[in-house]
């Protein structure tokens, strides 16, 4: 929820007001957004060493230095969360959380989406 994902012609956006049909930057350029979701699920509240925080489900999986994916209920304080300027952030606290809402985005060819911090997720 309030999570900030960067649109291709809308700027930064709260997760919840995208829509299908928006298109948003993923790591492999412009993809439009061909579903969203809601969920009630146990997830993680993330704090990363650039100061951004986020509540990610899960099942969200976070692009890792170098090139991996990881499943945020497996994510470990000290991951580095790769960024597509070839920089990353390090997650300094992983708080678990219990029946949260979040909101879902699937992308076109199976994609990843951008985060206004610059981290890919799907």
């Amino acid at each position: 929820k309030d999570t900030m994902v960067i649109t291709s012609t809308k700027g930064h956006r709260i997760i919840q007001e995208i829509r299908t049909g928006d298109v948003v930057k993923t790591i492999a350029g412009n993809r439009k957004v061909v579903k969203t979701d809601r969920k009630k699920d146990d997830g993680v509240k993330l704090i990363f060493s650039d100061g951004f925080k986020v509540i990610a489900g899960n099942s969200c999986e976070f692009l890792l230095y170098p090139n991996i994916w990881k499943k945020a209920q497996y994510l470990e304080e000290g991951d580095l969360v790769a960024k597509p300027d070839n920089t990353f952030a390090k997650i300094v606290d992983i708080t678990p959380l219990t029946e949260i809402n979040f909101y879902i985005l699937s992308i076109e060819d199976n994609g990843c989406y951008i985060l206004s911090n610059g981290m890919a997720v799907r």
